[in-house]
């Protein structure tokens, strides 16, 4: 399942487990290197080295047989910064449903 949160990235925000119907990514998961298979919260980025809109990506996945992706997966960290009266100077969405 893909959310298109961001015009240039689709974000994964399920993988489906073992299926009697064969999904693609989780056998793709099953053989693929250590870090290197698709989890829930990891951003496709482009197809075949190409960076596309979110709309268009989601077209490729579903009508080609074989894509090559580019998938990034988000980094936690933790920062502590001294605010004081200033403003942060972020702008900032806040969505339930994502998980990264």
């Amino acid at each position: 399942r893909f959310d298109s949160q961001s015009p240039d990235a689709l974000h994964v925000s399920h993988v489906f487990g073992d299926d009697p119907m064969g999904f693609a990514v989780p056998k793709y998961n099953a053989s693929a290197p250590a870090g290197m298979d698709i989890r829930a919260g990891d951003y496709i980025t482009s197809i075949h080295g190409v960076a596309v809109s979110s709309k268009s990506m989601g077209e490729a996945l579903f009508k080609k047989t074989k894509v090559r992706l580019r998938v990034q997966r988000p980094e936690c960290y933790f920062v502590e910064l001294n605010r004081g009266d200033r403003s942060l100077g972020l702008s900032l969405k806040y969505s339930k449903a994502t998980s990264s």
